[in-house]
């Protein structure tokens, strides 16, 4: 399995971490998603995962991909 990490702004409560990890999850070959809230980092956790439906898949639930 195979670790990849984004980093998101936008994240300010738990419920905001609910829909990230929604919709992280619902990407095929994701396995897991581990959320630090106080970073913003999004790793997702899983085989042959494509970064840029993850990066598509939180800016739909309504989040910015920080720089």
């Amino acid at each position: 399995m195979q670790n990849n990490s984004i980093n998101v702004s936008g994240m300010t409560c738990d419920s905001c971490v609910g829909k990230v990890t929604t919709a992280v999850s619902s990407v095929p070959g994701v396995d897991d998603v581990d959320i630090d809230i106080a970073t913003g980092e999004v790793t997702v956790i899983g085989d042959q995962v494509d970064l840029a439906s993850v990066k598509a898949a939180v800016e739909e639930a309504g989040y910015k991909i920080a720089s």
